[in-house]
Formats: C-alpha cells, sequence, structure tokens
C-alpha cells in the first residue's frame, strides 16, 4: 500500500490546475454543446476546440513535465519533511476569525438578496471587513497546517468551511481542503481518486444547493439548468473567455504598454502608485456582461488568452511557461510550508483571473497574511514563554527566613494578633514595610485594613517571592528591591531634578519587624 501513497506538493496542484483548467473541455463536449451557455459569446453547435487552443495548453503542460523530470533526476536534495515541526497553539487570528464570521452573518447579510450584493456591500461599505476576511480566511488554513493537536485543526477547519459555505465561495473552500491535504501530506492514491469523485458531485451541486438554503433562490429551477462535465462552474469560466477572446475574436489585442500598466499598476500599493486602467479582467467583464459588473459579481479571466492577446499565439504559451518554471524555481529554494501552500493556492487560481488579479489577490494578500500570522505567533509564543518563566533561586541569607526561624507556633499567632490589633485601632493608611522578607507581615497589614504597602528588602530571593505573591493575589503591594542603609538620594542638577525615594512617598507608618539589629 505504501506504494500508493501520493505525495501532495505545489508542483503537483500545479499540474493538476494545467491539465484540469485547460483539457477538461474534450470531456465535456461529448455531453452537450458547450457555446449554449450564456457566458459564450456566440453560440455553435458541436463545436471542438481548435488547434490554437491545443497548442496553447500543450505547451506549459509538456513543458512543466519536462522541466519536473529534469529537476528531479539532476536534484540532490533531500524530500522537505515540510510539517515535521507542528508548534502552534490555536493562533488568536481563528476566535477573531469566528468574531469577524458572525459580524458578516448577522449586521452584514440581512441587508443584502444575493451573494453579489454581500461582496458588494462588503466592498464599498465594510473596506476594513474587505482586507480582514481574505486574511482571515489565509491565517486560518496556516492554522491548519501548524495546529498542535486536532482540535486546533477543526476549528481553524470549520472557520474557513463556514466563510465558503455561507458566501458560497469555492476559493475559500479549495484552500481549506488544501490545507488540509497539505497537514495529511501523503495520501493512499485510491482514496485521493475517491475524493476527487466527491468533489466533483460538490463542485457541480453544491452552488445551487447552498443559494437555495442561504438565500431562497428557487432549487427546481436551478437543478433544470444543472449539465455534467469536468468543468462545470469551474474551469468553464476560463474555458469560455479563451474561446471567446482567441477563438471568436471578440476581444482587442493587449498593447503591451497597456498590460504593463493595467498589471503592475495594480500590483504595486495605492499610495505609491496607482493605475488609472482597469485590470484585464474588470475590462472584459464590463464590455461584455455590464450587468454582472454591476451587481458586482465576477467572471475571472483566462490568463493564457491575456498572454495570447498580449504577446501573440506563437509566443504568449511560452511566456506563460517561463513564467511558471520562473516561479517554480523560486518554489524550489524554499522550504517553508507554507510558502509551499501559498505558491499550491496560486497554481490552483491562477489559470482562471488575469495576471494582475492572481498576483495581488492570491500572493499579496498570501505572503502579508504570513507576516501577521507569524507575527501572532511569535507574540503568542513570548507570552507562553513569559508565562511559563520561574523565578531563578540562588542561595541568599534571607530567602527562607519567615519559615526557617526561631519563632514557635503560638509566638507567631501572637506576634499577628499584635500587629492586625494594631493596625485596625489606629486606621493606618499606607504603610512601608522595612525588610519585608517574602511580604508576609505586609499581606497582613492589608487584611488590617491598610490601603496600600510599600515593602523593601535587599535579598533578591525574598522579594522574587513577594512580588509573586502580589501579583498572584491582586495586593495593593508593591516589592522593591532596595538597601535601606543606602536609600537613593535627590540626584539631577542642583538635586531638585529627581526626587529621593523618601521625599517621593510619603507613609504613616512603618513597620520594621526584627530589623534594626541588622542594620
Amino acid at each position: 500500500m505504501k506504494k500508493l501513497l501520493f505525495k501532495i506538493n505545489a508542483e503537483r496542484v500545479l499540474l493538476f490546475a494545467l491539465v484540469y483548467y485547460g483539457l477538461s473541455i474534450y470531456f465535456d463536449i461529448f455531453f452537450y454543446d458547450i457555446t449554449t451557455i450564456p457566458i459564450f459569446l456566440n453560440s455553435q453547435s458541436n463545436y471542438f476546440p481548435s488547434s490554437i487552443y491545443l497548442y496553447t495548453w500543450t505547451v506549459p503542460i509538456f513543458s512543466i513535465v519536462v522541466y519536473l523530470f529534469l529537476s528531479k533526476i539532476f536534484s540532490n536534495t533531500l524530500d522537505n519533511n515540510y510539517l515535521e515541526k507542528k508548534n502552534d497553539n490555536m493562533n488568536l487570528i481563528v476566535p477573531f476569525g469566528y468574531m469577524l464570521y458572525f459580524f458578516i452573518l448577522l449586521i452584514i447579510m440581512p441587508n443584502a438578496d444575493n451573494r453579489a450584493a454581500v461582496l458588494l456591500e462588503i466592498n464599498e461599505n465594510y473596506s476594513l471587513v474587505s482586507w480582514l476576511l481574505p486574511i482571515t480566511i489565509w491565517c486560518s488554513c496556516f492554522s491548519i497546517l501548524f495546529a498542535k493537536n486536532k482540535s486546533g485543526i477543526f476549528f481553524a477547519f470549520f472557520l474557513v468551511m463556514l466563510f465558503s459555505l455561507t458566501l458560497v465561495d469555492r476559493s475559500y473552500l479549495l484552500m481549506g481542503v488544501l490545507s488540509l491535504l497539505f497537514r495529511i501530506e501523503r495520501l493512499n492514491f485510491l482514496i485521493l481518486v475517491f475524493l476527487a469523485i466527491i468533489g466533483f458531485f460538490v463542485v457541480t451541486f453544491w452552488k445551487v444547493v447552498l443559494f437555495w438554503l442561504v438565500f431562497n433562490v428557487d432549487l427546481n429551477a436551478s437543478l433544470q439548468n444543472i449539465q455534467p462535465g469536468l468543468a462545470r462552474f469551474e474551469a468553464i469560466t476560463s474555458q469560455s473567455i479563451f474561446v471567446n477572446c482567441i477563438e471568436f475574436e471578440q476581444c482587442k489585442e493587449i498593447e503591451l504598454s497597456v498590460f504593463l500598466e493595467s498589471t503592475f499598476g495594480r500590483i504595486m500599493p495605492s499610495f505609491i502608485y496607482q493605475s488609472e486602467i482597469d485590470t484585464t479582467q474588470v475590462r472584459y467583464i464590463n464590455e461584455f456582461f455590464p450587468e454582472i459588473a454591476q451587481r458586482g459579481g465576477g467572471l475571472g479571466f483566462s490568463l493564457p488568452a491575456e498572454f495570447l492577446l498580449a504577446f501573440g499565439r506563437i509566443s504568449g504559451p511560452w511566456i506563460m511557461t517561463i513564467y511558471i518554471i520562473f516561479l517554480l524555481v523560486i518554489l524550489k529554494f524554499s522550504r517553508s510550508p507554507i510558502v509551499n501552500f501559498i505558491f499550491a493556492v496560486y497554481f490552483l487560481r491562477f489559470l482562471r483571473v488575469d495576471f494582475a488579479t492572481g498576483i495581488k489577490g492570491i500572493f499579496v494578500f498570501g505572503f502579508v497574511s504570513l507576516v501577521i500570522y507569524n507575527t501572532l505567533s511569535i507574540l503568542t509564543n513570548l507570552k507562553r514563554f513569559i508565562k511559563n518563566l520561574e523565578p531563578k533561586k540562588e542561595v541568599s541569607v534571607w530567602g527562607d527566613y519567615s519559615r526557617d526561624n526561631t519563632y514557635e507556633n503560638e509566638e507567631r499567632d501572637n506576634k499577628h494578633k499584635f500587629i492586625k490589633n494594631y493596625l485596625s485601632q489606629n486606621k493606618v493608611d499606607k504603610v512601608l514595610d522595612l525588610g519585608c522578607n517574602n511580604g508576609e507581615y505586609s499581606k497582613l497589614s492589608l487584611d488590617s485594613g491598610c490601603e496600600s504597602v510599600i515593602g523593601l528588602d535587599f535579598d533578591l530571593n525574598a522579594i522574587d517571592e513577594a512580588y509573586i505573591m502580589s501579583k498572584k493575589l491582586g495586593l495593593n503591594f508593591l516589592p522593591l528591591y532596595f538597601d535601606v542603609s543606602n536609600p537613593s538620594s535627590n540626584i539631577g542638577w542642583n538635586q531638585k531634578e529627581r526626587k529621593g525615594f523618601f521625599e517621593r512617598k510619603k507613609f504613616n507608618f512603618v513597620l520594621a519587624l526584627a530589623f534594626e539589629h541588622h542594620l
């Protein structure tokens, strides 16, 4: 059975995406006339993809297979165990994600009639949410990769599923499933085939069912429009746009200057440079499907079509292939599991969006989320480290004095009673405890009605113990490391800049138990 184990990584996700998005159309044309789908601008009975279509997809598929084969032969690096160290407790982003989810569910969604209206409402009126939403999804996927226990994996994965189901977003669904597969690392090939079949039915029917459940869309009418096929709902978008632009010649060629302007002008932060030219995806939707653009929806685009329109039908596929191989080279030198996952998500989605949208929507958000995730992980681990710190105890003269002394129990009790009665009767407010040791009598002073106590001692073990007790019990008691025989004096210009200790703090009672004879 070990021979059937299938390792899941970004390179194999890339090959799957190329084959699925490019070649599944050859399977679907045997089931129905695909050009009758409304997103095809022309309708042709018995449509069959042209040779340019086959050429466009064959070039990158064949080139990537050759590259990966040669890379495997000449590579002498050991196989990375990407997820060998799983050291992340539930990241802070996951609890925050649930709060964000219920905010969208209870505040935003009641004001929207459909999914497009929800996304439009978020983009127009809740700009912060539009940024936090993808970052939350990314960080939740990172938590799936590194969660220390099964409960951490479950809560992070469940959060991603909630967002994907509620917002009817396949991208979030794919990211959640992909992160879970990366966490598993290796999967039996037969199980993978079974999951692929299940995924086929999910991709085919899930949007229809969810629109019915979430937005009350007519289920029967939607089911009548369902057609079988590998490409339904996912690859068919990029295929239709390629056919519209290249084979039906509905789209104009893209000037190289316009391509660079719309691409890098959108990728760069707006405070550095903001392009006035819309992305290829936006221009396409506005020209051919304005009603979709007006309601906030989108069809994505086809990266192969964009490269062909910008660089020509012969050169376009090769330039796209060079770009993909460039990404694979970067990936090869990265040993980070998160970077591998980000590239895998990009490879799964980049063929059905334009160049700028893919880079900004996946890489930018992915790596921004990576920075946020790592920062939160560092802070969480630092907090845990500080919380688990224990006082470093060394041999000292007075560290154990309160427990190791000459008092009998009766003598100790009498001493407690005397001090408590005196403080209660004289209504003492502020106490200075000289030689406070571990704070036993400072606490007794507070229990006797005093408002605050400052304790002084020069034994570090004793002061550490007093501070821990004060913090644990929430006492108004401040223990200080202080040599009473050498107190701080006024310092600074003319000795007036900073006052000495006894001028800064006033007391109406001084407690000095077994103290003076040690001076």
